[in-house]
């Protein structure tokens, strides 16, 4: 899989203009994804690898949901509703490092 995520084209810079892009890398969730190629930045957001089946690591979304769950928030509602560290910026920069 990293020889795909590696994928450079010299004809599309971006990743989801190329068609042989297949596998793409999400930073802010820390995620992977299968782009769509439909002229936007659409994706499939996937769990293992399309290759061999491995497990991938938790998406960063998935950590935050399940932490506002734990301290008796909603992950859906508004962002006024949640205190200031379960935020969804605050919280991933606090992890931007983990």
């Amino acid at each position: 899989m990293a020889t795909r995520l590696e994928h450079a084209c010299d004809l599309h810079p971006e990743p989801f203009d190329c068609p042989d892009a297949v596998v793409t890398f999400l930073a802010e969730y820390r995620g992977y994804g299968l782009p769509i190629h439909d002229g936007g930045s659409s994706f499939i957001a996937i769990r293992h690898c399309p290759w061999c089946g491995a497990r991938l690591p938790q998406r960063l979304d998935e950590e935050w949901e399940e932490e506002v769950r734990a301290t008796g928030f909603d992950p859906d509602a508004e962002e006024g509703e949640l205190p200031a560290e379960l935020k969804w910026d605050t919280w991933r920069e606090a992890r931007r490092s983990v």
